[in-house]
């Protein structure tokens, strides 16, 4: 066992007043809880010698009541704060001190272990605007390498067919929340040759994303103004672009575009038909339509296409496979994409290509998002792929998702007992078709078109009641896909309902649950529910109503079954008890 005294974290600038380093946990001692449990959490998230160790807060104050002993304890990192007075610190380090070392931890090595943060998203996304690289963003434990490959790889494909003066599509795929986002925002912001936009289809992330960078910019003493007309420049609607385009006969301004959430363009059919009765009607989809304005340059010309895997979430949506249709037939465009990988959507794979070089670089299989829950996306796929016992097996290894019937229940454990600065981001997420929790006390969804409600549902705090952390409006799959939160309340309602022990999609209309007859309704489903469950960075809450026996759309046997089967997955009950303590000598100072 060993102490340290005053132990600085330079990358945090916060100085940790006392560390105990048991074999089994690491304790940290502060005179309040605040900055006890604020210094737990970071060395929990930031500290790479402290990855999947038992992190203990301890408030060296007055006694007062602890949590429940449970060891060992059902995930790592930083526990609830152990409120404990000094002369029952030797009972609480005799108790630590009774369990099996923390695996790959070594506390002799543990001051001179790296700081490596994973910043949020839009916390990222400032840096890279500010100056910064991905290079020093790829701070996520086994992911870092991988999207510094990724990095690589697109800035090689990119410099070889600007050399060669030829078109090349570049495809970069990977898992939710694997930093797609980030290598496509540091290829716009890195002052490409020729110039890069950043496009998304998304309004909800331009929404965010513009208003978080200004904001940013505006800290930092510039002007909003001129910090609004850069940002706009640089990341900008897919439809605006491809309409002005549509109408203008010469190439773009810029030589490279960077489309994320690429598989979310339409389809021919569907283009066709939604802007039937527009002045500039499409005669192609979006894929193929972005290629050919491309194509009106001489010489280099790019596109970087930035693809989630199963996050197809609207009828019309070509996916990857829209992509590689349309490049098929247009010869003087080369593809760089990774290998396929296995899938049951024919929208998320190539079709053969001649004119196609793989490499493996681009594909991020590592979630960065979920750094304390990284199989999180991994028990999400099982989950809604009817493969409860892989969800079951990979729950046990430790994913945060717990479960409850009760709203008011969700809030309360989404809300923290006491400030503190490191409980980030909370919110509530919702199933666009999820109509019938309004009858359970949820009325609102929050309107991704509404550029302000979005910028504000995700930027402002409590207690500015249209906040996310107000817990009173939920965000839909279309508000939140490419963005996230630290910690998310998913409702389920019966547009995904369990029927003969598989999933089955259903649509509200009028008075009555109805089943659609689109053949992509059940995939855009599954799809929609794939990025509700994997939005957030530290731990999922499902509710699942307990319905009303009286009212035939909200049948509580269906609530049930869903119910049923996410307890099955691996989901643990929410307000289940945890055992009680075997060790008297604990009574004072307690550990979850």
């Amino acid at each position: 066992m060993l102490a340290l005294l005053s132990h600085r974290l330079p990358r945090l600038a916060r100085t940790l007043d006392r560390v105990i380093l048991a074999d089994a946990a690491i304790l940290v001692l502060a005179s309040t809880r605040a900055e006890a449990e604020a210094a737990a959490i970071d060395l929990a998230d930031f500290h790479e010698g402290s990855r999947g160790v038992p992190i203990i807060p301890v408030c060296l104050g007055t006694p007062g009541p602890g949590a429940r002993v449970q060891w060992p304890l059902p995930l790592p990192g930083a526990t609830p704060c152990v409120v404990c007075p000094e002369e029952a610190l030797p009972a609480l380090l005799a108790h630590v001190a009774r369990f099996a070392p923390a695996p790959g931890y070594d506390p002799a090595t543990w001051a001179d272990a790296p700081y490596r943060p994973v910043p949020p998203l839009l916390a990222a996304a400032c840096r890279l605007y500010a100056g910064h690289d991905v290079a020093a963003l790829r701070e996520a434990g086994a992911g870092r390498d991988a999207l510094a490959a990724a990095q690589a790889a697109l800035n090689e494909a990119l410099e070889a067919a600007r050399a060669a003066r030829t078109k090349v599509l570049v495809v970069l795929t990977g898992s939710p929340g694997a930093g797609k986002t980030l290598c496509g925002l540091d290829l716009a912001f890195a002052g490409q040759e020729g110039g890069a936009t950043y496009l998304t289809a998304n309004p909800a992330l331009l929404h965010v994303l513009r208003e978080a960078l200004v904001r940013d910019a505006v800290a930092r003493g510039g002007q909003r103004a001129a910090a609004a007309q850069r940002v706009g420049a640089m990341v900008q609607a897919l439809h605006h672009v491809r309409d002005h385009h549509l109408a203008a006969t010469g190439p773009p301004a810029e030589r490279v575009w960077i489309v994320d959430e690429a598989q979310r363009c339409w389809a021919p059919a569907h283009a066709v038909s939604k802007t039937r009765n527009r002045a500039l009607p499409l005669q192609d989809g979006e894929p193929g339509l972005l290629l050919d304005m491309m194509a009106r340059h001489d010489g280099f010309a790019a596109i970087v296409c930035l693809v989630g895997g199963g996050q197809e979430i609207h009828a019309g949506e070509a996916g990857l496979a829209g992509w590689g249709e349309a490049v098929a037939t247009r010869p003087a465009w080369s593809v760089i994409a990774p290998p396929d990988r296995p899938g049951t959507d024919p929208r998320q794979g190539l079709p053969t290509l001649p004119r196609r070089r793989m490499d493996p670089a681009l594909h991020l299989s590592a979630g960065l998002r979920s750094h304390r829950a990284p199989l999180l996306p991994r028990w999400a796929d099982h989950v809604l792929a009817n493969e409860p016992e892989a969800a079951r097996r990979l729950a046990g290894q430790g994913v945060p998702v717990r479960l409850t019937r009760s709203l008011p229940v969700l809030r309360e454990a989404l809300r923290p007992r006491r400030p503190r600065a490191s409980t980030g981001r909370i919110g509530l997420l919702a199933a666009a078709g999820a109509r019938r929790l309004r009858a359970e006390g949820l009325g609102g969804l929050l309107w991704h078109q509404d550029e302000d409600a979005v910028a504000r549902w995700f930027l402002e705090a409590w207690p500015d009641i249209r906040s996310a952390d107000a817990l009173e409006v939920a965000a839909t799959e279309f508000g939140v896909q490419g963005l996230e939160l630290e910690r998310t309340g998913v409702c389920w309602d019966l547009d995904l309902a369990r029927h003969r022990g598989a999933w089955q999609a259903r649509a509200f209309r009028a008075t009555a649950w109805t089943l659609p007859r689109s053949p992509d309704t059940l995939a855009n489903r599954l799809n929609a529910y794939r990025v509700l469950l994997t939005r957030a960075r530290r731990e999922t809450i499902l509710w699942v109503p307990t319905g009303d026996a009286r009212d035939p759309t909200r049948d509580p046997a269906q609530y049930d079954a869903i119910a049923a089967y996410l307890l099955a997955c691996g989901a643990p009950p929410l307000d289940a008890a945890p055992a009680a303590p075997d060790d008297a000598a604990m009574r004072m100072a307690s550990l979850l």
